[in-house]
């Protein structure tokens, strides 16, 4: 398993910690199962998402992280 961490610009309130947030930290994970994308809170780095494709629509509760098209997948 290859990790990556690296972060992105966004413009977002985290649903954990409730913070306005200019950013997120990345962690980029290649496995068997192919290449993953776990989003989490710069603040209080909770994961927000996993997702398969990279700079995607992170949508949750009221909130959604700006980027390109892809599918989601929320974890809490």
């Amino acid at each position: 398993m290859c990790k990556e961490i690296y972060k992105e610009n966004v413009h977002t309130t985290c649903p954990f910690c409730s913070k306005e947030l200019n950013m997120v930290w990345v962690c980029k994970v290649e496995s068997i199962i192919g290449t993953r994308y776990i989003y989490f809170c710069s603040e209080c780095q909770k994961k927000l998402c996993i997702s398969s494709e990279q700079n995607v629509n992170l949508s949750f509760d009221n909130t959604s992280l700006a980027a390109n098209n892809g599918t989601v997948h929320p974890l809490y």
